[in-house]
Parts: structure tokens; C-alpha cells; sequence
């Protein structure tokens, strides 16, 4: 079931312009799959503290900035995932290509997309090891009825 979105402007740092975003209210699900953030372990620990002593996993719930990347080399709709200003994946080829054409079809909407996030993972393996950390967004395609 497609969530609730509204037009949003996000101030830019110092001498950048306002851009035009979405702001995606889903269902607190967190069942859309960020690809390729076992290349971001380093960022996803940067935002989300220290490692975890002890077997308990971490869930740590923050908004995802996702934007366009149209000057990537392997596939001119791809779609970057940053939270808290760092890149920590993607999202994967085919939900990308649906987002751009599912936004190019309305009129004067912006490829901006903000929602909710879950960074979950990083408990300590019963062999000592660390498991990697994962993202998941609050997103589900269409985004409107």
C-alpha cells in the first residue's frame, strides 16, 4: 500500500540553492532493500556509533536521502541512498529504473526522495566475528495511487 508523499524544500549548505525533494511517509515497514552497503560498512558505523559488545544486534532508525546519480557510468538511472550525509548504497538497478520513470511521469515532481531508514546488523557472530550492517527503507513503488 503506497504511503503519503509531500513536497518538501531542503535548505542547502552555505551559497547552495533550495532544492525541491518528496518526503516519502510510509508505513513503518522497512522492507525496501538498499544494495551494495557491505562497500559502506565504514559510513553505516560512523552513523550509527561504536560496535556492539555482545550478540545484540543494532536497529537504528534514521531519514535516507535518496538522489539521482544520471552521470554513472554502468546505468544512467541509478539511484544513491545517503543518510546523515554519507553514501551507505544504492538502491538496485530495476527499483531505480522505476523510480526515475515513475517520476518523470508527473510533471514538475523532483527526483529527491527523503523516508525513513533502518540500519540493522552488526551484532558479534558466536565466532567472534561482526556481521555486517544492512540497510532497509520505509519505501514502497508506487509511490502514490
Amino acid at each position: 500500500m503506497p504511503g503519503q508523499l509531500m513536497k518538501v524544500t531542503l535548505n542547502g549548505t552555505t551559497g547552495a540553492a533550495k532544492v525541491d525533494a518528496w518526503k516519502y511517509e510510509g508505513d513503518r515497514s522497512f522492507a525496501f532493500p538498499v544494495s551494495g552497503e557491505a562497500s559502506y560498512q565504514r559510513s553505516l558505523w560512523k552513523i550509527v556509533g561504536k560496535e556492539t559488545k555482545g550478540e545484540q544486534a543494532r536497529r537504528h532508525e534514521v531519514d535516507a536521502v535518496i538522489l539521482p546519480e544520471p552521470d554513472n557510468k554502468f546505468d544512467r538511472n541509478a539511484m544513491r541512498v545517503f543518510i546523515q550525509g554519507q553514501l551507505v548504497g544504492y538502491l538496485a538497478r530495476d527499483d531505480a529504473a522505476e523510480m526515475v520513470e515513475e517520476m518523470a511521469t508527473t510533471p514538475g515532481r523532483p527526483l529527491i526522495v527523503i523516508c525513513r531508514a533502518m540500519i540493522n546488523g552488526g551484532f558479534k557472530a558466536k565466532d567472534g566475528s561482526i556481521a555486517h550492517l544492512g540497510v532497509v527503507l520505509d519505501l514502497d513503488f508506487p509511490l502514490t495511487d
